[in-house]
């Protein structure tokens, strides 16, 4: 789940690096604490791919089932890959795994009971009414969508930002006249004060401990590290990925394809996990990774989780990974 249009303002300065891909100069966020050598111009070139699951990786046609499926249970299958078995759906064993990759909001942190107002609040404190369905259509509207021209620069972005939420204001009847100060208030809100899920810090701690690099990738504003340091996780992350650096929000292709290079990972050998099934689950398989969907019951009250296929996993809290990994 991405949060109500979050678009984070720079307030934290950490090392970064830059990956170029294939039409845009990229800012990879990478933590001060990581233990490989991904500092510094890290050239990659992300591949091409403007529509999601598209892509140009050349593979063995034996092993074209596996790239597309991405099955959670090869990741902890020998290192060795091999062709697929002769049944259909089955597959041989594939690279084992080398990273694991979170969605942010949602899956790692949310907001405090301080920081959680929201853009409903917002709207209904200054006289208007912003509906459900007209919010979800706003958000939907620009979810896996590539965004390059307006992620040239910090201030283009954001300019980008103000643009859409001008819409928003709109669709919902306030006058453009009026409407400077209610976009005020919904910028503020976007960098309300969060909490990390209790079992964030300790997974990530185990899944560092174990070897594995830890990614995020997130439809998140132009930077994603005071919100990571806010709630005590930046120093258990190598790098971190947001949709406004890369020019992409998730599941388009290029977001993925940004993070992998900077993990300096291939797709068959990461787990994704996130709470949104198609920037978080359907994205990732489509891109050749496994993928573990987050469903926690206490937020999803009424509310009935997708059928899962071939390649998901699902878990409520996120120290359940580790049992599926069999890293406990």
């Amino acid at each position: 789940m991405e949060a109500d249009g979050i678009e984070y303002v720079p307030t934290t300065k950490v090392r970064s690096t830059t990956a170029a891909t294939t039409a845009i100069t990229t800012t990879v966020i990478v933590s001060t604490s990581q233990r490989r050598p991904l500092v510094g111009a890290l050239a990659c070139r992300a591949r091409p791919g403007p529509t999601m699951g598209a892509s140009t990786r050349s593979v063995p046609s034996s092993m074209a089932v596996k790239y597309c499926l991405g099955p959670f249970e090869s990741l902890v299958a020998p290192c060795h890959t091999a062709a697929v078995d002769s049944e259909p759906g089955r597959l041989a064993p594939a690279p084992r795994l080398r990273a694991v990759v979170f969605d942010f909001y949602g899956t790692l942190g949310c907001w405090s009971p301080q920081g959680r107002t929201g853009y409903v609040g917002v709207f209904e404190r200054y006289g208007y009414t912003l509906p459900l369905e007209v919010l979800e259509a706003y958000f939907g509207r620009y979810d896996g969508i590539e965004h390059v021209e307006h992620s040239t620069d910090a201030a283009t972005y954001e300019a980008w930002v103000r643009h859409r939420l001008g819409d928003l204001t709109a669709a919902c009847g306030v006058p453009e006249d009026e409407a400077a100060p209610v976009i005020e208030a919904m910028r503020a809100a976007d960098q309300g004060e969060m909490m990390a899920y209790a079992e964030a810090a300790p997974t990530l701690a185990a899944l560092r401990a174990a070897g594995l690099s830890i990614g995020v990738c997130s439809n998140w504003g132009w930077d994603i590290e005071g919100f990571l340091e806010q709630i005590g996780l930046l120093a258990l992350v190598d790098v971190a990925v947001t949709s406004a650096r890369a020019g992409a929000r998730k599941p388009h292709r290029r977001i993925y394809d940004v993070t992998l290079a900077a993990l300096g990972v291939e797709p068959e050998q990461v787990l994704f996990v996130g709470d949104s099934w198609h920037p978080d689950v359907v994205g990732p398989i489509a891109a050749g990774m496994a993928a573990a969907h987050v469903w926690r019951p206490d937020e999803r009250e009424g509310q009935t989780p997708p059928e899962l296929g071939p390649g998901h996993v699902r878990v409520s809290r996120l120290d359940e990974l580790l049992e599926r990994l069999a890293l406990n």
